[in-house]
């Protein structure tokens, strides 16, 4: 038998995204917009790493990192007030949010025990900096309340996940 030597394979990438966000803001009553129109331009290099080791003969260890970036929706950045059909809540944007930068870092142990057939686990970490939160505060009546948005300064997201695939023969 020829013995099976491990294999590493690694990729490295970077994208590059030149992005400019507009929001414009009518008063369909008037000539007059709610707002000043709301312009984010940013550009970034994002990059990314994956190293796949197979240390045995159907096992392999994945590990990954990438930048990611996340932009405001309209409807956060949006300063005209509207009103959610399903919950009644009174939402209005906040013309200054930014974009959240993500950092993610992944690993994944998975096993190949037959063809299409497969048990994994995996861990992931994200560090967000800037995520955009939604808040709810009261409005100057002091009666009701208001939702908007704000760029919370950082935020943390971890977790593991599990997969099982098989195949099943089923009686006819």
């Amino acid at each position: 038998d020829a013995e099976i030597l491990p294999l590493i394979r690694a990729a490295v990438g970077v994208r590059y995204e030149d992005a400019t966000q507009i929001v414009r803001t009518g008063n369909r009553f008037g000539e007059t917009p709610f707002a000043e129109p709301v312009e984010i331009e940013n550009t970034y290099w994002l990059p990314t790493a994956t190293v796949t080791w197979n240390f045995a003969e159907d096992l392999q260890l994945r590990m990954g990192y990438s930048q990611t970036v996340a932009r405001p929706q309209f409807r956060e950045l949006a300063f005209s007030p509207y009103i959610d059909p399903e919950t009644g809540r009174t939402y209005k944007g906040l013309p200054v949010l930014q974009d959240s930068e993500f950092q993610n870092y992944d690993a994944r142990l998975e096993y190949y025990f037959g063809q299409n057939q497969f048990v994994t686990a995996g861990v992931f970490y994200k560090n967000i900096d800037q995520p955009i939160e939604e808040v709810i505060v009261p409005t100057g009546d002091g009666t009701s309340t208001l939702t908007t948005f704000l760029n919370a300064p950082q935020a943390t997201l971890y977790g593991a996940e599990f997969e099982y695939r098989t195949n099943f023969t089923l009686p006819i």
